[in-house]
């Protein structure tokens, strides 16, 4: 939480939180469950062993998307984290 707490200051913000508020910072945004055979086959809700990804960006970027692409999800244990700017 250390690494989202002040970005605002240096002209930083976190693409997640940006697009979907702060609210609770201690709330993990989840990629897939990392304790399964089928982790994509487990509900968001019920993840446990959470593995949780961050897009931190300049200010001026100006995010309008950030999603896991999870159709590539088997090339690594990391689901690909996309962010889509406005052009």
């Amino acid at each position: 939480m250390s690494v989202l707490r002040g970005l605002e200051e240096g002209g930083m913000i976190d693409v997640f939180r940006e697009l979907h508020g702060y609210g609770e910072l201690d709330v993990l945004d989840v990629s897939h469950a990392t304790q399964t055979d089928t982790p994509l086959a487990v509900p968001a809700t019920e993840v446990e062993g959470k593995r949780f990804d961050h897009t931190i960006v300049t200010q001026t970027l100006d995010p309008r998307e950030r999603y896991y692409d999870q159709d590539r999800f088997r090339c690594s244990d990391h689901a690909p984290l996309i962010a889509v700017f406005r052009p």
